[in-house]
């Protein structure tokens, strides 16, 4: 009998630990999903680019600024993939954190990524990938920001 109840005290306090920290634990913050003055997205939940503006003529090298969850870096930093209109890869670089990362709200980032040129009046994408070092696709995220060359 004794051990039932021991058992039962065990669940009781698991279901109750589940439930406090489930409920009662503080949520993450996040970047809101913005869009400029044409609907082109500026944002997501992960982070928010101030510059370049979407669909923006760039020259190499470009500097590019914003603010991510401090989860998308790690050890401060997080890749940034240069792509032409048909998503090959012609540049690449890394965000750098302005303020300390290991947080779960925002801090700024600066980057400065060389690249390619593919020609005047093309278009591309930043590609602004988390930093996941564990190489499992499912925990990969990116935010494509259009632009052009």
């Amino acid at each position: 009998m004794k051990t039932l109840l021991g058992i039962a005290v065990v669940i009781a306090i698991a279901l109750a630990g589940f439930i406090a920290f489930s409920f009662l634990s503080p949520q993450t913050a996040v970047a809101p999903d913005t869009t400029d003055n044409n609907g082109v997205p500026t944002s997501n939940e992960n982070l928010s680019v101030t510059s370049p503006a979407p669909k923006a003529a760039i020259a190499s090298p470009v500097t590019i600024t914003g603010s991510a969850l401090g989860t998308y870096y790690f050890e401060a930093s997080f890749p940034i993939d240069i792509l032409d209109e048909n998503k090959n890869i012609v540049g690449q670089g890394h965000a750098e954190a302005q303020s300390d990362w290991m947080t779960e709200s925002l801090v700024p980032f600066v980057a400065i990524v060389t690249f390619t040129s593919t020609g005047a009046g093309k278009s591309g994408f930043i590609r602004l990938k988390n930093d996941n070092p564990s190489g499992d696709p499912i925990r990969d995220k990116y935010f494509d920001l259009p632009i052009a060359f």
